[in-house]
């Protein structure tokens, strides 16, 4: 338990606490609709999931999700319910596009700023007569 070259004694579960909050706190917005999202789309990890669960356990945040994300209710809840039933961990077709934009929703907002800050750098008074497709070619070498 060593951080930035200090060895942690007797504080190490403070300071991980400490971490966890400020993490929660910059990246994380502390509303009802954010935090009803995570609630939901911790129904796709089995490891959440109770001992017994029926045949139609989390069909109403899988609603929810495919509501608030506009895909296809009915082939989610087929998905669910074939997950539900097999004893595997691995994510079927019916729920694969489900799952991969749920890990495609953004934490914070720092990428869009790097990309707003570095297309200033690059669109200066110098340059104001770049064309968007150049500004973002240019911006696709940089990175």
């Amino acid at each position: 338990m060593v951080f930035k070259n200090i060895t942690l004694f007797d504080n190490q579960n403070q300071f991980l606490s400490s971490v966890c909050n400020n993490l929660q706190m910059r990246l994380l917005e502390y509303n009802n609709e954010d935090s009803k999202i995570i609630c939901d789309i911790q129904i796709l990890n089995k490891c959440t999931w109770p001992k017994d669960v029926d045949i139609r356990f989390g069909e109403e945040k899988i609603k929810y999700l495919t509501q608030r994300i506009l895909i296809n209710t009915d082939t989610a809840i087929r998905g669910m319910r074939k997950f539900v039933d097999n004893n595997t961990i691995v994510i079927n077709e019916e729920l694969k596009k489900l799952d991969v934009l749920v890990k495609t929703l953004p934490v914070s907002t720092a990428e869009c700023e790097r990309g707003f800050s570095l297309m200033n750098l690059i669109c200066s008074d110098l340059r104001s007569r770049l064309t968007i497709q150049n500004i973002s070619n240019l911006m696709f070498i940089i990175l």
